[in-house]
């Protein structure tokens, strides 16, 4: 499962391409995987295929163990998708996938058939930064919810689902969704401040681009906390960066949403890193940051429709 590899010499790490490599076997699961070494603060470099090799990742020979156990147990609770719970929010180290990611993914649905049964729903809600100088605020956030057609809304599900499945387990489902809807709201934002009078968008990518951003930086906590070195924090969001060049920059898609989303995510993530521990495993904070969420998409989208 691993290939060649040379181990760290005496006077320091081996360079990262001499890192043992873990086969992947496809670019998603090279992708994936990654990311959730990311989100525990073990570095990781992605390797294309080659004469000899396929898909692998590259990791430090020192933390290899503890690599094939995060895939190992990312791979064992992915298969258990619906298993998972709103219950008790795991300490660093933990890795999963929240089952809350499903309501998300349900509501982006149903909302995209609403756009397909009413020719006009997109308009009523998607970024027009025009209309926005004029007061309508919410689109901010309304954009957020709607896609251009079936295929910008299932690319932005099957990584969306996954990156803020990620992020609700750690962070739980009030603060986690919360933390993704400012990030998203802000990466349009930042796309009105560019061109305040014709920028137009639609779509959740600035939304799952900010959970990307979030979970890079979650490794400072843990580095705050003595768990993790700066090296360790480093490479963390170097690969977070890796990944979000990999998936921001596809062709056609909307480069600045998509980094002014990954941004505002590392930032609001290093904010909300420093939130005691104990307030955000309490009930009263997941639930008081879940209701804001539900009353500001709520209210954005009555005042959009009426």
């Amino acid at each position: 499962m691993i290939g060649n590899a040379s181990q760290a010499s005496s006077e320091g790490p081996s360079p990262e391409w001499l890192w043992p490599r873990i086969s992947t076997g496809t670019r998603k699961n090279a992708m994936d995987w990654s990311l959730a070494l990311t989100s525990q603060g073990i570095p990781s470099m992605i390797h294309a295929p080659d004469t000899i090799t396929g898909w692998a990742l590259g990791v430090p020979g020192d933390q290899i163990s503890k690599a094939r156990a995060v895939i190992q147990q990312y791979e064992m609770e992915n298969r258990s998708f619906w298993r998972y719970r709103l219950g008790p929010l795991p300490d660093h180290g933990k890795f999963g996938i929240h089952f809350g990611a499903l309501i998300w993914v349900f509501c982006v649905i149903g909302i995209y058939f609403l756009q397909i049964k009413k020719s006009n729903f997109a308009d009523l809600g998607m970024m027009n930064a025009k209309l926005v100088s004029q007061g309508e605020w919410y689109r901010l956030v309304t954009a957020t919810w709607l896609h251009s057609d079936m295929a910008h809304l299932a690319g932005n599900l099957t990584s969306g689902s996954f990156l803020l499945g990620i992020t609700l387990f750690i962070h739980g489902p009030g603060l986690g969704f919360f933390l993704c809807q400012l990030a998203g709201a802000a990466a349009n934002g930042v796309g009105y401040l560019s061109q305040p009078e014709y920028y137009r968008s639609l779509g959740a990518s600035g939304l799952v681009m900010g959970a990307l951003g979030i979970l890079s930086v979650d490794s400072i906590k843990a580095w705050r906390n003595g768990q993790l070195n700066g090296k360790q924090v480093y490479a963390s969001f170097a690969g977070g960066i890796m990944l979000f060049a990999l998936m921001g920059f596809a062709p056609g898609s909307d480069w600045i949403v998509h980094a002014a989303g990954f941004f505002s995510g590392a930032l609001i993530g290093w904010m909300a890193g420093w939130i005691p521990d104990k307030a955000v495993k309490s009930a009263w904070l997941q639930t008081f940051t879940l209701a804001i969420s539900i009353f500001l998409v709520t209210y954005s989208w009555i005042s959009a429709v009426k």
